[in-house]
């Protein structure tokens, strides 16, 4: 992503939203470097390391969005 100068998209959704396909927003990372991307995303899934976390492409130019990732899935019980 970072590659192409597209930004990185974050969202969270806990089990019954992942189910719903209801995410929600975690912000955008606007990084040009690939140390402070993996360092802010590492972040990210500490924040919500019992949820699912999904990462997009978005292109700064046109605002559109790419196809996303799923980067983490919660601990089974």
């Amino acid at each position: 992503m970072l590659s192409q100068k597209f930004y990185i998209g974050v969202e969270q959704a806990d089990m019954r939203r992942f189910r719903a396909n209801s995410w929600s927003d975690c912000g955008v990372i606007k990084v040009t470097q690939e140390g402070e991307a993996i360092a802010a995303i590492a972040q990210l899934l500490q924040r919500y390391l019992h949820q699912y976390v999904r990462l997009f492409s978005i292109n700064p130019g046109t605002r559109q969005r790419g196809s996303g990732l799923v980067i983490q899935q919660p601990l089974e019980k």
